[in-house]
């Protein structure tokens, strides 16, 4: 699922510590980036602000029970 364009950042990295499981952001080149690192917040976040980048790629979330905490910031 996708990050919706105006997400607040803030929020959405706090629900991502919440969650149990592994969050990743998998790029569309298929890297995956551990979304509960703060070093990878701020290459997301930074990638997300910047108007010129395009963030194509999708959040992973590895336990289900978790996408509770994601949906409001989330689409498919």
């Amino acid at each position: 699922m996708k990050i919706k364009p105006d997400t607040d950042l803030r929020e959405f990295f706090s629900a991502v510590t919440n969650c149990t499981g592994p969050v990743t952001y998998r790029t569309s080149e298929g890297d995956e980036i551990n979304l509960k690192s703060h070093l990878s917040q701020y290459f997301v976040a930074m990638a997300f602000l910047d108007k010129e980048l395009s963030v194509t790629g999708n959040v992973v979330c590895a336990n289900e029970k978790d996408m509770p905490y994601l949906k409001n910031f989330l689409y498919k």
